[in-house]
C-alpha cells in the first residue's frame, strides 16, 4: 500500500541542501498534493527514517533491487530484495537497507551492495524532479554522480542528474 498524506511530506521541512529551483512545487488536485506517476502515485515529498520503500526503474518499470550477491539491478519486483528501509544520517543523507540487510552503495563506478554499516559509499542525497514526481539518489562521496538504471536493466554510475536513467519512482510500503 502507499502511504498519501494531505500535506504531502511526513512531518518534516525539506532539507536545506535544495537550492529553490529543485523545490518541489505543489500539485493542487491530486490525492497528497502532488502528481502522478505513470508507476502508480508519486512519492512524499521525503522519505522519513524507518519508512519502507521501492524504486521504480523509469527505463525498466519495474523496481531496483540489490540480491544476495551484492549486484544491483532493474528487474525487482515487490520482495524482500527491493524492498527498503529508509535510515536518515543527516539532513539531506539517506542510506538504504534492503530485507536481507544489504545497503545499496555506489562503489567506484558500479553500483553495488555492502553489508558495512555508515559506510560512506552508501549515503546518498535525495533530489527531488519537480516535474513528474521521480527522485534521483547522488552519491555523497563522489558529488555529482548519480545511480542510474539502463534500457536493459543493468546499472551505471553517470554524471548527469535529470537523465531519464536516473529517475526512480519511490513508492513507499506498510
Amino acid at each position: 500500500a502507499v502511504v498519501s498524506t494531505q500535506s504531502g511530506y511526513y512531518g518534516r521541512e525539506p532539507p536545506a541542501y535544495y537550492p529553490p529551483s529543485q523545490q518541489p512545487p505543489s500539485y493542487p488536485g491530486y490525492p497528497g498534493g502532488y502528481a502522478p506517476s505513470p508507476a502508480g502515485p508519486a512519492p512524499p515529498q521525503g522519505l522519513a527514517h524507518g519508512m519502507k520503500v521501492r524504486f521504480r526503474c523509469t527505463k525498466t518499470n519495474k523496481n531496483m533491487r540489490l540480491t544476495n550477491a551484492n549486484m544491483v539491478d532493474g528487474h525487482g519486483g515487490n520482495g524482500k530484495f527491493a524492498t527498503f528501509v529508509v535510515h536518515v544520517i543527516g539532513p539531506g543523507q539517506y542510506c538504504f537497507q534492503n530485507a536481507v540487510g544489504g545497503w545499496l552503495a555506489l562503489k567506484g563506478s558500479r553500483a553495488t551492495g555492502t553489508t558495512v554499516y555508515r559506510d560512506p559509499d552508501t549515503i546518498f542525497l535525495l533530489h527531488l524532479n519537480p516535474g513528474d514526481g521521480s527522485v534521483s539518489l547522488e552519491c555523497q562521496s563522489c558529488p555529482g554522480w548519480f545511480l542510474a538504471v539502463k534500457r536493459d536493466g543493468s546499472t551505471k554510475v553517470i554524471w548527469a542528474e535529470r537523465k531519464p536513467s536516473t529517475k526512480f519512482f519511490p513508492q513507499v510500503v506498510q
